[in-house]
């Protein structure tokens, strides 16, 4: 779990400063690191086409995601997120104990289940205001 998260955090320091020397929009808020690059001029404002993001609330939940998202039109934008969740407990495992809870070895197996869970998220974002990647977005969502 240490490795991964050291890994995760590797990662995103080395492309933050990538970045840094590349262009001069590196941006940092409350809730995720931002990281963007490829600036292009479009009537007369500033677009970003790249962006690499972590939410930084999760790690205190022990899950790490990491997102990047591409601008591809001037309100259209697609956005994929890797995540790890190392330990992590049975989903619905307050349903499984009421079904078996009274069988001792299930109870036992129950309780002690702990599984490591990958997730990949694939969105494509239209943005309801002037350009991606800023304000509000609606996106379908696909994921596992």
């Amino acid at each position: 779990m240490t490795r991964v998260l050291a890994m995760l955090l590797f990662i995103s320091v080395a492309f933050l400063q990538a970045n840094s020397q590349n262009t001069d929009s590196t941006k940092v808020t409350n809730d995720s690191i931002k990281a963007t690059s490829t600036k292009v001029m479009s009537d007369s404002t500033a677009v970003t086409k790249n962006l690499v993001k972590m939410n930084l609330s999760s790690l205190f939940l022990g899950n790490y995601v990491v997102q990047y998202e591409r601008v591809i039109g001037k309100k259209s934008s697609l956005a994929f997120a890797l995540g790890y969740a190392p330990n992590a407990e049975l989903p619905f495992k307050e349903t499984l104990m009421d079904n078996f809870g009274d069988n001792e070895t299930a109870k036992k197996a129950i309780e002690s289940t702990v599984y490591t869970r990958w997730t990949y998220t694939l969105e494509y974002r239209y943005y309801l205001g002037k350009a991606a990647p800023k304000g509000l977005y609606l996106a379908p969502l696909s994921g596992v």
